[in-house]
C-alpha cells in the first residue's frame, strides 16, 4: 500500500470514529430534566431537584406524562440512527462503495441527527411551559453546577 493510499484510509477511518461518535449523541437537557424529574429509576436526584425546584405534584405528572409520551418516537429515531450509521461504516470500508454512495448515507445520518434533535427540542419546549420562570431559572443554574461538578471530575480521573 502506498504511502497515499494509507493517509486517505487513516482519514476515512478518522471520520467514521467521529460519526461513531456521533452515533450516540450526548443527552440534551430534556433527558436531563427527564432523568432527574419524571424517571422512577434515578432514586438519588429526584427527591433533590424536586425540592430544590419546589414541583408540585401536578408538575411532577406532566413532566413524566411528557417523558412517556415521547419517549418511543425518541428511541426509534435513535436506532434508526444507529443502523444508519453503522450502514456508512461498512460503507467506509468497503473498497466497492463509491463516493456518491457515501455522501448519500452520510447525509442520511445527518438526516436522523436533525430528526432526532428537533424530537428533543420539542419536549424540551413542552417540559419547559410546566416549570415557573424562577424554576427554570434554578434548573439552569443546578445544570451549569451539575456540568461544572462532571468537568472537575473527569479532570481529577485523568491526572
Amino acid at each position: 500500500m502506498s504511502f497515499p493510499r494509507i493517509s486517505v484510509m487513516s482519514a476515512f477511518l478518522l471520520a467514521a470514529g467521529c460519526l461513531a461518535a456521533l452515533a450516540d449523541p450526548n443527552p440534551l437537557l430534556p433527558q436531563t430534566i427527564e432523568q432527574n424529574l419524571g424517571t422512577p429509576g434515578n432514586s438519588q436526584a429526584q427527591p433533590r431537584l424536586t425540592e430544590e425546584l419546589n414541583l408540585t405534584p401536578e408538575q411532577k405528572q406532566e413532566l413524566q406524562d411528557i417523558r412517556f409520551s415521547r419517549q418511543d418516537q425518541i428511541d426509534q429515531k435513535q436506532q434508526a440512527l444507529r443502523q444508519a450509521n453503522q450502514e456508512l461504516h461498512q460503507l467506509m470500508s468497503s473498497p466497492t462503495s463509491t463516493k456518491e454512495m457515501l455522501s448519500a448515507k452520510y447525509q442520511e445520518v445527518q438526516n436522523l441527527e436533525r430528526q432526532m434533535e428537533n424530537s428533543r427540542f420539542d419536549a424540551l419546549l413542552a417540559m419547559r411551559e410546566v416549570l415557573t420562570v424562577e424554576q427554570r431559572s434554578l434548573f439552569a443554574q443546578l445544570m451549569r453546577e451539575n456540568r461544572q461538578n462532571m468537568r472537575n471530575q473527569r479532570s481529577n480521573s485523568t491526572e
